[in-house]
């Protein structure tokens, strides 16, 4: 899987797999917030992590 700017992510991010590991998503490192947006993507796909079990 590519990383850093290879696939679009500009700055320090860290990339995490949901338990069963179909699902990526990326969550900003060094930051005191992070977007509404992103912890929505966090949510989706652990959720959907959950569904599929």
């Amino acid at each position: 899987m590519p990383v850093g700017e290879e696939c679009g992510l500009r700055g320090s991010h860290g990339i995490y797999e949901c338990p069963c590991g179909q699902h990526v998503f990326t969550l900003p490192d060094g930051h005191t917030k992070i977007s509404p947006g992103v912890v929505r993507k966090a949510d989706a796909a652990l959720a959907a992590c959950d569904e599929e079990r």
